[in-house]
């Protein structure tokens, strides 16, 4: 409605005055970039395909995700709070994901986020029906699958020499 309208109108405002207030603060771009897109993606293979996955993860799924909640039986508000869900959990776990991946293999991190992706996708028509339970999954869900873009940052930042 209207409220949600004039609330988003003024996050955007907000985020734009912020941008402002950095002033001068604002590196200057001078120059050609050494290197083109192909060229990133073959130094730094793990976190291109991160990008990529997770970019079309979030696009996909915020985009998506409320459609089907209605189209489930969920209330617009109810449908429009998954988003929220992911979005909360993409922030609340990224830390416990950088955590674990700071502790194990981080290419093991990848694979769990990956298929507990690929899991939580198949189990979603079944999640539905389950009330507080499909939120709790939907929530960890989220979290972990967005945990692919953080691993594969950290992945091939490790790599990189120190300046």
């Amino acid at each position: 409605g209207c409220t949600q309208s004039l609330n988003a109108a003024a996050d955007a405002l907000l985020a734009g005055a912020s941008l402002l207030l950095a002033g001068d603060a604002t590196p200057k771009l001078e120059g050609r970039p050494s290197f083109g897109i192909l060229a990133f993606a073959s130094l730094a293979p793990t976190l291109a395909l991160g990008v990529a996955v997770t970019a079309f993860l979030d696009g996909a799924v915020l985009t998506l995700l409320p459609v089907y909640g209605v189209r489930s039986g969920l209330g617009e508000p109810a449908a429009a709070a998954l988003v929220t869900a992911l979005a909360l959990a993409n922030v609340a776990l990224q830390l416990a994901i950088g955590w674990l991946g700071d502790r194990v293999d981080r290419r093991l991190v990848l694979i769990f986020c990956g298929f507990a992706g690929v899991l939580g996708a198949g189990m979603l028509p079944w999640l539905v029906e389950l009330g507080w339970i499909a939120w709790a999954m939907l929530f960890l869900w989220g979290g972990v699958t967005m945990g692919i873009y953080t691993t594969a940052l950290a992945s091939d930042v490790s790599r990189c020499p120190r300046a």
